[in-house]
């Protein structure tokens, strides 16, 4: 008869606990940077009037703070103010204020998730 007798299961399980956890602290928060980076960006194009639009900028958190919605927020015209091609803006605003953000950013976005990518698993 042959037997063996494996050890440390429950130290390997309470790891790989630790590192999912760890990444997805470290996912939210990405998350959360990348949401600013690009209401950082929007608000340079985003157009002012009131300023009312401009001050609606913000993030919102749901789902254990695993959703981050980045946008602007409690103002009924955004909507508008974003797809209307016709309107007129004042340079460097214009329509498309949050597109054009996405767009942006999206380099500067990668490169945040590239430096970040392996933090969260360090326990």
């Amino acid at each position: 008869m042959i037997s063996a007798t494996v050890t440390g299961v429950s130290a390997v399980q309470s790891l790989v606990g630790r590192i999912a956890k760890n990444a997805d602290r470290a996912a939210i928060k990405v998350i959360a940077e990348q949401a600013m980076m690009v209401l950082d960006a929007a608000r340079v194009y985003v157009p002012v009037r009131t300023g009312r639009l401009y001050r609606s900028a913000g993030r919102r958190y749901s789902n254990g703070g695993r959703r981050v919605e980045a946008g602007f927020f409690d103002v009924p015209y955004a909507v508008y103010v974003h797809e209307n091609p016709d309107a007129y803006h004042a340079p460097p605003t214009q329509y498309r204020f949050l597109s054009r953000a996405v767009f942006e950013t999206r380099g500067a976005r990668a490169a945040l998730v590239r430096r970040h990518l392996g933090t969260g698993l360090r326990g």
